[in-house]
């Protein structure tokens, strides 16, 4: 089933934005965090047009999926980062809540982010830039007029 499921990629498409806000952490500590298998995440970012980020926490890595924290406090973990000075980007409320209860902040994104209680919420990926890159992370800006957040990340 595994190998059916990893095979179908029909309809994966990469969220607006996405691209661009992967461009922009090139370079900086950052991860995937999935419920999928490597394979299968894999797969969808192929299809999607993304690249695979160097650091990845799949369902292989982890005895607990979403919406259990062990996830992102994994992937905090592998990064070297405090969980506290993280930025999930999530587009599901079983992510949302996940990531809310590693103690991380939480950029919902989509239509259906609105469910988990993100921290912030976008339309899609391209209402969050990057701004800096100084060594710090800042808590994004409240969203300016045209719904767009800026994450000041180092």
């Amino acid at each position: 089933m595994l190998a059916a499921e990893t095979a179908q990629t029909d309809g994966v498409v990469a969220i607006a934005g996405a691209a661009r806000l992967l461009a922009d952490l090139r370079g900086l500590p950052h991860a995937l965090v999935t419920s999928a298998s490597r394979d299968l995440a894999h797969a969808r970012m192929d299809a999607a047009g993304l690249p695979m980020p160097g650091s990845a926490v799949t369902a292989e890595d982890v005895a607990r999926s979403k919406p259990d924290a062990e996830g992102f406090v994994a992937a905090a973990r592998a990064l070297g980062v405090d969980p506290a000075d993280c930025i999930v980007v999530e587009d599901s409320a079983n992510g949302i809540a996940a990531g809310l209860a590693a103690g991380m902040r939480v950029i919902g994104v989509g239509p259906h982010a609105a469910e988990g209680e993100p921290t912030w919420l976008v339309t899609d990926a391209s209402g969050i830039h990057h701004v800096a890159r100084d060594g710090c992370l800042r808590h994004p800006r409240r969203p300016a007029a045209d719904g767009r957040i800026a994450v000041t990340i180092g």
